[in-house]
């Protein structure tokens, strides 16, 4: 009757000592029957410290156009928008506070400054929005990727100003994570992400994941999770907003 009431209490303690919270014993009771993992992959299997990598702007002045995408990024939470404005900051660019501000899960931000429609997020927020992208800007945009960045698109006014290249490096425990869950018996991994599956798979691969789900919306990660729980038990590890309906 006392033993497994004793051993979830020092297990719990024990976590708790860690800075890991666990809801209640029931819950670490069905850790134990997990068979496999799903991981975000910004800021969860990658390090949050991001920095910027390879630029492109369409006309010059681009003090300007980084002073309007980092201001329009002040208020996310979202990592890439955090490296977008230490970027600016970086650079010694004063930054102001968005007339107004729309997060747009999985997608970017939208933003008003000076009287200026400001959109900075990926490509697909871009032809969402009906902007017009010119081919070699994709083209452009497509090599960043394959050389491992994910890239923020920034549009004024509805056109497309600007390529930021974002790198990101795998976190360092990432890998021991992963093979010693293989080892304590989690038979797959799957990595669900709102990045483009070129700059996931590089990722994935060396990771050894089994399964990528690439440019994914908050609503498509708790589809995949949902799918994979038909199946197999399945644990879902992320860090952000856009992680919220899957976990």
């Amino acid at each position: 009757i006392l033993a497994t009431p004793a051993a979830v209490i020092a297990a719990m303690g024990r976590l708790a000592g860690t800075g890991i919270l666990i809801k209640g014993g029931s819950v670490l009771e069905k850790l134990a029957r997990v068979q496999a993992f799903a991981f975000d992959k910004t800021g969860t299997l990658t390090e949050a410290s991001l920095e910027v990598g390879e630029t492109w702007f369409a006309n010059g002045n681009e003090d300007e156009i980084i002073r309007l995408a980092g201001s329009a990024e002040s208020a996310s939470e979202h990592p890439l928008g955090k490296v977008l404005v230490a970027f600016a900051r970086g650079k010694g660019i004063a930054l102001s506070t968005p007339a107004e501000f729309t997060a747009l899960p999985g997608f970017g931000v939208r933003a008003n400054l000076d009287n200026r429609a400001v959109l900075v997020g990926s490509l697909r927020l871009i032809q969402e929005q009906g902007i017009a992208i010119e081919p070699q800007i994709v083209s452009r945009l497509m090599e960043m990727e394959s050389r491992g960045q994910t890239v923020l698109v920034i549009a004024l006014n509805n056109k497309v100003e600007s390529l930021i290249g974002v790198r990101d490096r795998i976190r360092p425990e990432a890998f021991g994570v992963i093979n010693r869950l293989r080892a304590m018996g989690i038979q797959k991994f799957f990595m669900l992400t709102g990045d483009r599956e070129t700059v996931a798979r590089q990722v994935g691969q060396e990771l050894g994941i089994d399964a990528i789900h690439a440019g994914l919306l908050p609503q498509d990660k708790q589809s995949v999770i949902s799918e994979i729980a038909r199946t197999e038990k399945v644990a879902m590890v992320g860090d952000g907003l856009n992680d919220a309906p899957a976990l």
